[in-house]
């Protein structure tokens, strides 16, 4: 059909998160989490730690070039190829990853040949709703309930798609949200092609 412009996530749809960040959380605090048992972002709060501790930990995690530790996700490169080539479709990725894991994210998107896409980082400033909107895309794909609820409330047409390979998901904060939803890249490939 028509091309279209599609805002990627990172963290939970091209990279896997979990796995790096339990280890280290393993390493720092001797804590094993098994990832079968994460809910939900704030789930280090469900194993006793503070919310202070978790955003610390997080940080940590960027400075100690935890994003260089992750992994993608089985088909999200080949099937990102497949929007962009054969599709002719444009993506855009956008991440809420901090700015200091700025330089790591970059030299990940090369390792992993994924350099060549356009990356925007959202911030408390420039949401990702806003930057969906300012970059006029037609497609979110994002794993968090409050990302898409926000880019929805400010782009009436956007077409959401949930994407659920970490299996982490809160249930929906939002009941008015029915987003597309996909646990893999050739789900989403073919909720794309049927827009």
């Amino acid at each position: 059909g028509v091309n279209v412009k599609i805002a990627v996530d990172l963290d939970g749809v091209v990279f896997q998160f979990l796995p790096a960040f339990l280890e280290f959380v393993k390493t720092q605090t001797g804590r094993i989490i098994p990832i079968h048992s994460v809910r939900g972002w704030n789930f280090l709060t469900d194993w006793g730690f503070t919310e202070a501790e978790d955003k610390q930990l997080l940080h940590d995690f960027c400075l100690d070039g935890g994003y260089l530790r992750t992994e993608l996700i089985p088909g999200a490169r080949y099937n990102l190829y497949k929007l962009l080539h054969d599709l002719k479709h444009e993506i855009i990725f956008i991440t809420s990853r901090p700015a200091v894991a700025m330089i790591d994210t970059f030299q990940m998107l090369e390792k992993h040949g994924l350099g060549g896409f356009q990356i925007h980082f959202s911030d408390k400033v420039n949401t990702k709703g806003t930057l969906v909107k300012q970059l006029e895309c037609d497609i979110l794909i994002e794993d968090r309930w409050e990302y898409l609820a926000e880019a929805k409330k400010l782009n009436h047409d956007l077409i959401l798609i949930l994407f659920n390979y970490e299996k982490q998901l809160e249930p929906p904060s939002a009941k008015d949200l029915l987003p597309l939803y996909a646990e893999d890249w050739d789900t989403v490939v073919k909720i794309v092609q049927e827009q």
